[in-house]
């Protein structure tokens, strides 16, 4: 659904699971659309991306980046980016301060459709890349001035914390081409790094 209460338990939600299938559990709950995880090289904490709704117009709510604890909740569908209440969906709804419900980490701008992250190493990249994070934006299929379909690169220190914003001329590493509306790269997705190389694939599965 694009903003609902979800009937199946397992969904919104990040499960752990062990080797041979047995103990399914919540690890972390209240996430709309987190496809896409990797674990910080040095904090060892899973980082995931997030898709947010439609229909709240060309700039609401922000997609996401979130660093994912365990048994911590996430707002969806009920708030989004930084514990904003998501008033067009069950006004009349109330909540009280939840020590477990956590906001954004990194607010995207909406409709951006991020995918694919993965952190840069040491070993083959410059020392200012060091640690920063790359994301693949799907790029968006309802905005009026259509967003997305681009490699973003997100300026974080070796802990994860955001270091001084990059210029619009430094800030992305690639844009992905695409005619009119029709989002070519359908999603590239970053899929890692090794030593100096980016390895990035199409969500169709071809290579790039």
């Amino acid at each position: 659904c694009d903003v609902c209460d979800e009937k199946d338990q397992r969904r919104a939600k990040i499960l752990s699971v062990n080797y041979d299938g047995a103990d399914l559990k919540t690890f972390a709950s209240g996430l709309r659309n987190s496809v896409f995880m990797a674990i910080h090289p040095v904090a060892g904490k899973v980082w995931a991306t997030e898709m947010g709704r439609d229909f709240l117009g060309d700039n609401l709510p922000p997609d996401e980046i979130n660093i994912i604890e365990e048994g911590k909740y996430y707002g969806w569908p009920y708030f989004y980016g930084k514990g904003i209440r998501d008033a067009a969906f069950e006004p009349d709804v109330m909540f009280e301060q939840d020590p477990d419900r956590v906001g954004s980490y990194i607010d995207i701008p909406a409709h951006s459709a991020p995918l694919g992250l993965a952190f840069i190493p040491e070993e083959g990249w410059p020392q200012d890349w060091w640690y920063n994070l790359l994301v693949a934006y799907h790029g968006s299929w309802n905005k009026a001035d259509p967003t997305g379909y681009k490699i973003a690169r997100y300026k974080l220190d070796a802990e994860g914390r955001r270091r001084r914003a990059l210029s619009r001329r430094r800030r992305f590493c690639f844009r992905l081409a695409y005619e009119g509306r029709s989002a070519w790269p359908s999603g590239g997705y970053s899929g890692g790094t090794r030593r100096n190389h980016l390895c990035l694939r199409r969500q169709s599965g071809s290579d790039l």
